[in-house]
């Protein structure tokens, strides 16, 4: 248990490296160097006063549905795929030191007598934007458990501290050529494809949407998409399983939740008896899908 937990705080570290941030602030630091050029901007805004006027009032009444709609495009898949399809994802190769933590941790909840091939490794990169809204629910969480006295000792000395963050695996079936040649690292737009619907879901989600199920173990998230494989009956689909940082808050048992409980959850429990020594093993309900970092995406047969 506790190599895990080392592996888990390391993976923590791997996916979320300073680097990253530096790389943003670089980039904020070099837009400061316009000011100089913008000065010679003013004569030509004095010369075009009356017509931009003419032009701008009427966009300035429509401005606010002019905004939704706005939001409402970028909110739909086909849109935010595109916006994604830069660089969604980059293939974790040999010699990454995060490639042998990913393994391992995938492995350590596999059941040794079934065989288990890993085909590849992807790491999902995130904007610091994104990343600061995921360290921003965090501090949401600590705040609500600062002001409140419903939680148990232990429980309340892990939300203050980060928020109850834990390692989970939330699995998917992937229909698009996700993996299958080197290179390719876009989001589809395809509606059936449940990895791109993940990654759209957990940066673009609304946080009174559905809740995003996430699992203790490798082997539970297999069990959930292999059932919706004979579900769906598409057993020859492709699988795949994402590591996820998640933040849960508060938890309790689903059956609370659907109760509303006050509003208090962050997250809830299925198929539980009440015990909470027992939750690290069941399906979490993640209500809210700024709770839920996805780090790496694990393909295999």
């Amino acid at each position: 248990m506790e190599e895990k937990c080392l592996l888990a705080a390391s993976l923590a570290a791997l996916a979320c490296h300073p680097s990253t941030t530096i790389k943003c602030f670089k980039t904020k630091s070099s837009s400061t160097i316009s000011p100089q050029k913008v000065k010679p901007k003013p004569p030509s805004l004095k010369k075009v006063p009356s017509k931009s006027k003419k032009k701008l009032d009427p966009h300035e009444k429509s401005s606010p549905s002019a905004t939704l709609n706005l939001q409402r495009r970028l909110i739909s898949p086909s849109r935010t795929a595109h916006k994604l399809s830069e660089a969604v994802f980059s293939e974790v190769v040999e010699g990454d030191p995060s490639l042998g933590i990913v393994k391992a941790i995938f492995r350590s909840g596999w059941p040794k007598d079934i065989g288990l091939t890993i085909q590849k490794v992807l790491k999902v990169n995130h904007s610091a934007s994104f990343l600061s809204k995921f360290e921003e629910y965090r501090k949401k969480v600590k705040l609500n458990a600062a002001n409140s006295c419903h939680s148990t000792k232990t429980l309340m000395e892990r939300l203050i501290a980060d928020g109850n963050e834990l390692l989970r695996f939330q699995s998917a079936l992937i229909t698009c050529s996700l993996g299958t040649r080197s290179g390719y690292s876009r989001l589809c737009d395809k509606k059936c494809c449940g990895i791109c619907r993940q990654m759209i879901t957990s940066r673009f989600g609304v946080e009174d949407g559905p809740p995003i199920s996430v699992h203790g173990s490798s082997w539970k998230a297999h069990e959930k998409v292999s059932r919706e494989c004979i579900t769906k009956r598409v057993s020859c689909a492709r699988k795949a399983i994402v590591l996820c940082r998640v933040i849960a808050g508060r938890t309790d048992v689903a059956r609370h939740h659907m109760h509303g409980k006050e509003g208090r959850l962050n997250s809830a429990v299925t198929g539980s008896t009440g015990d909470q020594s027992n939750y690290g093993s069941e399906e979490l309900l993640v209500l809210n899908p700024r709770a839920v970092l996805p780090c790496f995406v694990v393909l295999y047969i």
